[in-house]
């Protein structure tokens, strides 16, 4: 009879342990979906030492949680500490779901990038334009193109930007940079082609998309052109690093 009764507390017991570990996983959920949107309201917000307070508890919780180290990345690049924010950002690629990885691995990219790591954010891109199911695609391949370009890479350029141009080819910032990519490879025919609809887009010219206009207009002869992007240069971008190279070759 004791023993009967010894077995039936005992299961009590184990049933009341496992019932209070439920409980305790289930407020650390709680807390960790509350901090970690808090965090992220407090990024959108530039408030960096809030979202850092609060991630801080979430990691407590979580280590592993993707989403809150690359928030822990993104208020360390914007404060100035590119290394840990390096690290927070190669741990959440790592410790990501499938369907968040890609998202994670594009804002890695855009880090990187900005680093002037062009090669390593442009791995991390292979990687996000091979996901069909990743929503922004055609901004992935257009970012990837701008890697090879600054990477001096233009083949690669031109196959990842092409790509972008069959998902949108409505953007201004696409055009520019295919009119650079195919200028390279001296298809200047269709550089001039992407150039005209880029013109077409935009209100006002950048000096860099000027001096591309000035060296296109150069391969065709069109001294009418080059005068005139070459005043517009002038007048907008007196001190630019174009506008010298402009100077340079045609201002003798």
């Amino acid at each position: 009879m004791c023993k009967g009764l010894c077995t039936f507390a005992a299961v009590i017991v184990l049933s009341a342990c496992v019932t209070e570990q439920k409980g305790s996983l289930a407020d650390d959920e709680k807390a960790l979906q509350f901090t970690t949107q808090l965090a992220r309201n407090y990024v959108r917000d530039g408030k960096w030492e809030a979202a850092q307070r609060n991630l801080k508890v979430a990691q407590n919780i979580d280590p592993n949680n993707a989403e809150v180290n690359e928030l822990m990345a993104m208020v360390y690049a914007n404060t100035g500490e590119m290394e840990l924010a390096n690290r927070y950002y190669s741990t959440a690629v790592s410790t990501a779901q499938a369907e968040e990885k890609s998202r994670i691995r594009n804002n890695y990219a855009a880090f990187l990038y900005g680093q002037k790591n062009y090669q390593k954010a442009a791995d991390e891109l292979e990687n996000v334009v091979d996901d069909v199911t990743y929503t922004n695609r055609a901004l992935a391949f257009l970012n990837l193109g701008r890697c090879y370009i600054q990477l001096g890479n233009y083949d690669n350029a031109k196959t990842a930007l092409d790509r972008a141009y069959q998902f949108n080819q409505a953007d201004p910032l696409l055009l520019l940079e295919l009119t650079e990519v195919y200028f390279q490879q001296k298809e200047y025919a269709k550089s001039q082609q992407f150039y005209d609809q880029f013109r077409k887009m935009v209100l006002t010219q950048s000096a860099r998309s000027l001096w591309l206009g000035i060296q296109l207009a150069a391969q065709f002869g069109d001294s009418n052109a080059i005068a005139s992007y070459g005043l517009v240069l002038k007048n907008l971008y007196p001190k630019s690093q174009e506008y010298l190279d402009y100077r340079a070759k045609y201002e003798r």
